[in-house]
């Protein structure tokens, strides 16, 4: 999701990098606001977190996991999610 390498995550997790490029900054902030969304949307842990693993017959997710859209690799899909989940709360 966040469009870097596996590798280049885990070495994040152990020290900062010095510069993340805009794509992957773009990637964290729809994630991000994905979960910010699903937080106030669902009341328990449980259920924000089960909500993204669910088949959903909205349009833009056509019976399918929302997180198949979100792990498509395409910044796009990251948005449509986001967008459709700040419609769903009336943002």
């Amino acid at each position: 999701m966040l469009g870097i390498a596996e590798r280049s995550w885990y070495q994040w997790r152990r020290q900062a990098p010095r510069r993340v490029s805009g794509d992957t900054l773009e990637r964290v902030s729809y994630i991000l606001g994905i979960w910010k969304a699903l937080r106030q949307l669902f009341p328990s842990h449980e259920a924000y977190k089960r909500w993204p693993h669910l088949e959903n017959s909205a349009p833009p997710f056509g019976g399918q996991a929302p997180i198949k859209r979100m792990a498509s690799g395409r910044v796009g899909d990251l948005y449509v999610v986001r967008n459709w989940l700040d419609g769903w709360r009336g943002w």
